[in-house]
């Protein structure tokens, strides 16, 4: 899903998503979260997360009927595969059998995937303006350059603005995928440049924000703290 995402981003902008994609996909392969790689297309279509989950329920189907049994202790990523599959042994396992369904169904999803986003011409991450600056003084050309040069703290730095400022900043936390922060006034958080900072989606729980960042929201996390000095 994530290849067909990158394939349907026009060739001058993939550069500047490249590093996304590679970072949501990685983390879905690993621990088998999966989220990040949902929040790509879940608001913007739901009706292609309504294939997904068909597709998903499908595959546990074909494994019970290929007698396929890999247990797992969080989410199915390649770690449990290996300690609850292949560790246990094909004998009372069967995972040999999940290479070539897994092949099958990379397949299957990649062709759907991007298929149904060009033709209904789903804004899947990329595929929407082309704009990166938060005032519009850029040019296309220069917006690939500025991601790509921008560092982990000057995009923490942007974070912080984003979200209102020093002042609006109460807590700051973060899971596997979310940078979790606690707001004054959530009406001063500016949700789309959270996004054109590489946010997948941004959501308003509890009086604070989410933004969805994958495998960098730790690292956001860890900035964010350091610049505003709240482990003090």
């Amino acid at each position: 899903a994530c290849l067909a995402m990158y394939h349907c981003v026009p060739k001058e902008r993939r550069p500047r998503y490249k590093g996304l994609f590679i970072s949501v996909a990685l983390t879905s392969f690993v621990t088998g979260i999966t989220e990040p790689i949902e929040f790509m297309f879940l608001f913007v279509n739901p009706l292609l997360y309504v294939i997904h989950a068909f597709l998903d329920g499908v595959s546990f189907f074909v494994a019970d009927i290929l007698n396929i049994s890999i247990g797992n202790t969080f989410s199915g990523g390649v770690i449990d595969f290996t300690l609850f599959g292949i560790l246990q042994g094909n004998a009372k396992t069967n995972w040999l059998l999940e290479i070539p369904v897994g092949v099958l169904w990379a397949f299957i999803y990649y062709f759907l995937f991007k298929w149904y986003i060009l033709k209904f011409n789903v804004l899947t991450p990329g595929r929407g303006e082309d704009t990166v600056d938060t005032d519009g003084t850029l040019t296309a050309e220069e917006a690939p350059q500025l991601t790509t040069k921008s560092t982990l703290k000057e995009d923490s730095v942007k974070i912080i603005d984003a979200l209102g400022g020093k002042e609006n900043i109460e807590d700051v936390d973060a899971c596997i995928t979310r940078l979790r922060v606690s707001v004054k006034d959530v009406s001063k958080v500016d949700k789309d440049t959270l996004k054109r900072l590489g946010a997948t989606d941004v959501l308003e729980v509890g009086g604070g924000i989410q933004a969805v960042y994958g495998a960098k929201a730790i690292l956001y996390k860890n900035n964010i703290v350091e610049i505003l000095n709240l482990d003090e």
